[in-house]
């Protein structure tokens, strides 16, 4: 019998390096975004709507801004991939406050 690589994975509780660097980049824009994180990369992620003080849907959802590239190499960059992945996020998500129900609930997510 023959077993794909995915049931393996689910079965054995081990996850996927794409799921854990997903993770890993997820928490780290969190910590940015809450002044948990490194002081000189705080200024790289910058939400939707910051340019005026209207309330938009987006920056109240913490949806961020993806800057654009011109050169393949910088595309996996954190100020890049971190916008990518961070507005992937379901809402829900993105507005917790609590780095440890935020971690818990990233888990529930991409481990899915």
């Amino acid at each position: 019998m023959r077993t794909s690589i995915d049931d393996m994975h689910v079965e054995l509780d081990v996850h996927t390096l794409y799921q854990r660097r997903c993770q890993h980049i997820v928490t780290q824009v969190f910590k940015l975004l809450h002044g948990i994180g490194p002081q000189n990369c705080q200024d790289l992620l910058k939400t939707v709507g910051i340019n005026h003080d209207a309330n938009t849907r987006s920056s109240v959802n913490l949806t961020l801004e993806v800057p654009l590239t011109r050169l393949r190499v910088t595309d996996n960059d954190l100020y890049i991939q971190g916008p990518k992945t961070w507005n992937q996020l379901p809402v829900h998500i993105r507005t917790l406050n609590s780095l440890d129900s935020f971690k818990e609930e990233i888990k529930k997510f991409i481990f899915k």
